[in-house]
């Protein structure tokens, strides 16, 4: 399955940004991707700077906390420092990119933090998954994001059933790379959908997703 090889095969995009509609989604989504690489022998990485810890009494994942203040040279350079120490063969996994934005209050410096981090994650050897809360940035800000990226996936959810769409894949030209998926919770992983039925339910878990985003953006 082309996902599988995007994400763990040997051709797998090297910074994956995930974007969603909360931290429970993407927790969810990477956990299977968490496992395999553990049991490759990969070190992972958790690198949190946010008030919401995704990550504790896992014995496969290593926490590093990243002081997140006002200082946007200082918390780059951290993280930067962090990512040279842990170099290798390390999968390191973001607290969500929308926490720089609140605690900078601009879009902008998100953004630049994304544009040094992910070259240095690609010359360490190593790769990352960084969640981004949908509907919290400008169109042009997660646009910015994706010519950045190696790659973007987007997670929906239904209440019930959780589903992803890659939307951006560097190079992208295999045939099938943006259909959709469902997770199965019987495999513990991403299935291609292949009937109907399920996606007209992913049409309207994506019809959702963006109801939710267009009432928050009345209310604010």
């Amino acid at each position: 399955m082309f996902l599988n090889e995007m994400v763990e095969g040997q051709g797998r995009a090297l910074n994956i940004v995930w974007q969603t509609g909360s931290l429970s989604d993407f927790k969810r989504a990477v956990t299977p991707f968490v496992i395999e690489a553990s049991d490759s022998g990969q070190k992972i990485i958790y690198v949190h700077f946010s008030n919401e810890k995704m990550f504790e009494n896992d014995e496969r994942v290593a926490v590093r906390i990243i002081d997140l203040n006002h200082r946007f040279e200082a918390f780059t350079v951290d993280v930067n420092d962090l990512i040279e120490k842990e170099s290798g063969n390390t999968l390191f996994i973001f607290d969500s990119l929308s926490e720089l934005q609140t605690a900078w209050a601009t879009d902008l410096m998100m953004e630049n933090f994304f544009s040094v981090i992910t070259p240095k994650v690609i010359a360490a050897g190593s790769r990352a998954f960084y969640p981004l809360i949908r509907g919290r940035h400008s169109l042009n800000s997660v646009e910015h994001i994706k010519s950045a990226t190696t790659a973007f996936l987007e997670l929906y959810s239904d209440f019930k059933e959780l589903y992803l769409r890659p939307v951006w894949l560097e190079g992208g030209e295999k045939e099938n790379i943006y259909e959709p998926y469902i997770f199965s919770r019987e495999d513990m992983k991403f299935v291609t959908i292949t009937d109907g039925v399920t996606e007209s339910r992913f049409r309207k878990a994506l019809d959702l997703e963006l109801r939710k985003v267009r009432n928050r953006n009345l209310d604010s």
